[in-house]
């Protein structure tokens, strides 16, 4: 979601930062990153997005963790 605030764990050289989200053209596959966290990511590296929020604590129960899985193109593998 735009404006979302996020974090991001890159595997290629183990640095983590937090950014907010900037909606972007649905089905492009492309995901960037500006600013000052533009040095901590470059093409091809592999990057995890942790998404957070908050649940009403009787709701917890029935919460179920959403992970999604993407090709190399970024796409989402059903």
């Amino acid at each position: 979601m735009d404006g979302e605030r996020v974090s991001v764990i890159n595997l290629s050289n183990d640095i983590r930062f937090e950014t907010e989200v900037v909606k972007g053209i649905r089905g492009t596959g492309i995901i960037g990153i500006n600013g000052d966290n533009v040095h901590y990511a470059k093409k091809d590296d592999t990057i995890i997005v942790l998404s957070y929020g908050h649940i009403p604590e009787e709701n917890i129960k029935n919460h179920k963790t959403k992970i999604i899985f993407v090709n190399t193109y970024n796409m989402i593998l059903e």
